[in-house]
């Protein structure tokens, strides 16, 4: 027997309800983390001069995705607290997961290109693309909470938007 929560109490959600729900949320965050080690990847091989085709970008997030995904369990990326409205919460989920994930990311490409990344990419990788999960994590949280806070209006990607923006300026 499950208890339920204020929230769900209050939606009057019961059952079956609250898992389709539940998955509608961890289907929305797979497709925002993918999205984002894209958005990274494709950020990194632009500065970079490399090919922007869809195959290489993903090639290029592939050991990240596979880290990210592989370490779910650590951080618990896909919790009570990762689908939940507190971006603090979330965002500190996805912190320990991409604490384990970052570095198995960084190992799976060395082993995929047969060398050791030099020390700045490794850097900047732990801390663009960890910006990048942990931000997106942060704002799906904050974007669904029910208790009236923060800017409900606007575009999904703003978020986005402001770190092409940030990385373009940089």
């Amino acid at each position: 027997f499950k208890q339920k929560t204020a929230y769900e109490i209050s939606l009057g959600l019961v059952g079956s309800e609250m898992c389709i729900r539940d998955s509608y949320r961890i289907a929305q965050l797979v497709v925002g983390d993918c999205a984002a080690l894209l958005a990274f990847a494709a950020i990194g091989r632009g500065n970079h001069g490399e090919g922007m085709y869809a195959a290489d970008v993903a090639a290029t997030a592939a050991p990240f995705a596979l880290g990210w995904f592989g370490a779910m369990k650590i951080g618990d990326s896909f919790g009570k607290d990762a689908r939940g409205s507190d971006g603090m919460k979330a965002a500190v989920s996805a912190g320990k997961t991409w604490a384990v994930a970052g570095p198995v990311g960084l190992a799976l490409r060395a082993l995929g290109k047969g060398a050791a990344p030099p020390a700045p990419f490794v850097v900047v990788s732990l801390t663009f693309a960890g910006a990048f999960l942990i931000g997106w994590r942060y704002w799906f949280a904050n974007s669904k909470s029910d208790s009236g806070r923060g800017n409900k209006q606007g575009n999904p990607l703003e978020f986005m938007n402001l770190l092409f923006g940030l990385v373009k300026r940089w």
